[in-house]
């Protein structure tokens, strides 16, 4: 049997509510696709609710208690940071050991180096962020005093590219490959939806603001609840 090629696709800040059938009030349509195409994990969960600590685990297939890694890699604790390399193999070194070619292209935060490359992707481009200047007219952040403004979101009416580099560089890769006989796994990671949040206005325009379900914990009191939750919500207490 041949050796299948592999496409991972990583979003950021992605909530598995977004794509729940009948249940989202997100318009997913070429997710959507992809699922009807294959399966769907609607009882998947993440090792870990931080960005780096379960990216660490995807890599490499162990909890954040085995590969080290517990905040984010840009964070000022150092004990947090971890080279992989020093681990057991990354699974991209394991596909490369067994004939594949690979490719990683868009947001890495995986350990603190930011190199790809020294774990087996073969073929890398870490742009990864969509430029989409928002319309100051839209504009909502967090003005705090002695800070400087904080974008959060808005509304782009104006983008310069309707394309994404992290999906570009992931569909060239593909058609280059495809015809060769050798497999490949290829990984498109962006940093959306991660704030800032900004969409195009087609996008923004095919939603009606009114009908839109807020999360019933929005205006939770936190009684009872952890006291670093409730220092959370105090950033955001004047949004």
């Amino acid at each position: 049997m041949p050796q299948p090629n592999v496409v991972i696709i990583l979003a950021d800040h992605f909530n598995g509510y977004a794509v729940q059938p009948d249940a989202s009030p997100c318009q997913t349509p070429n997710l959507d696709k992809l699922a009807e195409a294959g399966l769907r994990f609607n009882r998947a969960y993440t090792t870990n609710a931080i960005c780096s600590p379960a990216r660490a685990s995807m890599m490499t297939g162990q909890y954040p208690s085995k590969h080290g890694v517990f905040c984010c890699i840009h964070g000022t604790q150092q004990e947090g940071w971890v080279d992989l390399k020093n681990k057991d193999a990354h699974f991209a070194q394991r596909l490369a050991a067994a004939g594949y070619k690979t490719g990683y292209f868009g947001k890495w935060h995986v350990e603190p180096t930011e190199t790809p490359a020294k774990f087996g992707w073969q073929d890398v481009d870490r742009n990864s962020r969509h430029s989409t200047p928002y319309d100051p007219e839209t504009y909502l952040g967090l003005d705090t005093p002695g800070y400087p403004p904080a974008p959060i979101a808005g509304v782009c009416s104006h983008p310069q590219t309707s394309t994404h580099p992290a999906f570009d560089n992931g569909i060239e890769y593909i058609e280059r490959h495809a015809q060769e006989d050798a497999p490949f796994c290829c990984v498109i990671s962006t940093i959306e939806p991660h704030d800032m949040f900004v969409a195009l206005r087609d996008y923004f325009e095919k939603y009606d603001l009114e009908s839109m379900p807020l999360p019933e914990t929005l205006r939770d009191d936190l009684k009872n609840k952890p006291e670093l939750l409730k220092r959370m919500a105090g950033v955001w207490d004047d949004s």
